[in-house]
């Protein structure tokens, strides 16, 4: 048989599970006698366990300054500028050489050679062969012009003083000449106007079909 206690304590279970407990009011006829009373099991019966009320965390407000990093402002470099050119670098250099040859007595031809170059042998044949059609007196050119001259490295960049100079060279053999002929480009910045250019004989014999077009001209 239970006792009063284990009765309490079992009541206390299905209370805690929620079953419906039945307990008589009164004593039933045919029942047996219980062994305890609904105020028994009313002491028994244990409090209600006040459930503390659950506060909602409570959350501390955090700025993104203060959990992001602190980062530096970037701040663009302004682009470094080139250094200026020397003033000598930018111009340049002007470089050219030729010999002069008489054509009688007011007319002179400037023939355009090579750098630190004379002319070749075969120029020289194709000069003669030249003046022979053109019945120009055959004469050995033994003045040579080159530019900028060795005391003169200063002026190499400056044109106008190697016009001026050329000039005064070939003025030096002949002062007014009645025409002059001009075989190369490389001179044809540095001549008078007037001058006729014709291609020079190097570029002749590289290119055979330019002593057609030169015989042409220079029958004008």
């Amino acid at each position: 048989m239970q006792s009063q206690m284990a009765e309490a304590q079992r009541r206390q279970y299905l209370q805690a599970l929620g079953l419906p407990q039945f307990v008589a009011k009164h004593d039933l006829a045919a029942s047996a006698l219980s062994s305890y009373r609904i105020a028994e099991v009313a002491e028994a019966a244990p409090e209600p366990v006040a459930t503390p009320e659950v506060m909602p965390a409570q959350r501390t407000p955090v700025s993104i300054p203060a959990v992001m990093p602190k980062l530096m402002p970037v701040v663009a470099k302004p682009a470094a500028e080139p250094a200026p050119m020397p003033t000598a670098a930018m111009k340049a250099s002007v470089s050219f050489a030729c010999r002069l040859f008489l054509l009688g007595n007011d007319r002179i031809a400037l023939l355009a050679t090579r750098d630190g170059q004379d002319l070749s042998s075969a120029e020289l044949m194709l000069w003669r062969s030249l003046c022979l059609a053109t019945a120009w007196p055959v004469q050995d050119g033994n003045a040579r012009f080159d530019w900028p001259f060795t005391y003169a490295k200063h002026l190499a960049s400056d044109p106008v003083a190697a016009k001026d100079a050329l000039t005064a060279w070939w003025q030096a053999h002949c002062e007014l000449p009645s025409q002059l002929f001009v075989l190369g480009d490389a001179l044809t910045h540095y001549v008078p106007s007037n001058a006729t250019i014709l291609p020079s004989l190097a570029d002749m014999l590289a290119s055979p079909m330019l002593k057609k077009m030169t015989w042409q001209q220079l029958q004008v």
